[in-house]
């Protein structure tokens, strides 16, 4: 498993065992009142979006080690011997790979699902010491009797 990857299993995990603790039928059954954040990041078509961008996001890290092959490569000679690839293409991304474009457009996204997992966990946070205080106030009252 991957380094990266070990925080979002974790806060996964602190969701998930939150959710357990109060009862709730589903971790991505959120209320309300709970977070903007997480009833928008729940929508299948963002949700999807987020996962296959940390996905695409690792794969292209993994493949920029070993894929050293220039984009401008993959273009027709014709389009290389122009005058104008010649003059205007950056020198700067003669030595961009597909890895590298690839990493560039999901970088964000990856960020963002990292983001959305802290408001996750921090929110499943909350709920479990709500969880503890009610149980604590309950044990107290039994001991008080």
């Amino acid at each position: 498993m991957s380094r990266c990857n070990l925080p979002n299993l974790i806060l996964n995990h602190i969701s998930l065992y939150s959710t357990l603790t109060t009862g709730s039928r589903h971790h991505k059954e959120i209320k309300e009142d709970v977070s903007r954040i997480l009833r928008w990041y729940y929508k299948k078509p963002v949700l999807f979006t987020m996962c296959a961008g940390n996905e695409l996001f690792f794969v292209s890290l993994y493949l920029i080690k070993w894929d050293h092959t220039p984009i401008y490569t993959l273009l027709p000679k014709s389009v290389l011997a122009s005058s104008f690839f010649i003059e205007y293409f950056p020198h700067s991304f003669r030595y961009l790979t597909l890895a590298h474009f690839l990493a560039f457009l999901t970088g964000p996204i990856s960020l963002g699902k990292n983001i959305v997992n802290v408001v996750q966990a921090w929110k499943a946070s909350k709920v479990l010491v709500g969880v503890d205080l009610r149980e604590r106030a309950l044990a107290e009252a039994k001991a008080k009797q």
